[in-house]
């Protein structure tokens, strides 16, 4: 099946990143996968956010991210609670009741726009996801035709790895928005702020050359 890496631009939702491969062990995707994320930094430099799946080969994946020295990761919390706590265990944990969640706040994500997915390979695959008798999700294992990366099973790991960009999306957006409230000091680049300034000053541009 597919190791898969997306990447998304947390401000405005807009998937910016997928790369799907079939044939590469997980500690090797590891070592892949950090130095890309380097690559994507916030206006303060930071890199962007990584998170993936466990258990499976996400664990061997994650022992390497760990080992490199990257930091920047997620780690699980109580979703289910009123008051979300954040536990020291790094990535996320694919169980019925949590991949329920994911895939219907990726569906919502979707919908409203708040996630920007260009890739019809990664849209098709959202339509191989069903409910069960049970009432949880699963994807229909359908054998993948013409799949590119090579991938003889097509488990849904696409519609995987954006939900759980999308998961990072929306807690970095949270992050966020204390600092964008916050009297004085400057407006983080890229910030809801920020963009409303350089908003505002080109509309006083505009209309000083009218």
């Amino acid at each position: 099946t597919n190791s898969v890496i997306a990447g998304a631009n947390a401000v405005t939702g807009e998937k910016v990143l997928e790369y799907a491969r079939a044939d590469i062990e997980p500690t090797l995707f590891a070592e892949l996968a950090v130095p890309l994320v380097e690559m994507f930094t916030d206006g303060a430099g930071e890199p962007g956010l990584l998170c993936w799946e466990t258990p499976g080969p996400g664990q061997m994946f994650g022992r390497r991210v760990i080992e490199l020295g990257f930091r920047r990761i997620y780690f699980r919390t109580t979703d289910n609670h009123l008051n979300p706590v954040r536990q020291n265990v790094p990535g996320w944990n694919n169980q019925p009741a949590s991949k329920l969640e994911l895939i219907l706040s990726y569906r919502d994500g979707l919908r409203e726009r708040r996630y920007v997915n260009r890739s019809e390979l990664a849209l098709d695959e959202c339509l191989s996801f069903r409910y069960k008798p049970d009432g949880y999700i699963e994807h229909s294992g359908e054998k993948s035709e013409g799949e590119m990366s090579g991938a003889r099973i097509n488990h849904g790991d696409r519609v995987i790895a954006d939900a759980l960009c999308y998961k990072m999306v929306v807690q970095l957006k949270a992050q966020a928005d204390p600092r964008e409230k916050r009297p004085g000091g400057p407006v983080p680049v890229n910030s809801l702020a920020w963009r409303r300034q350089l908003a505002a000053r080109a509309e006083r541009d505009q209309g000083a050359w009218a």
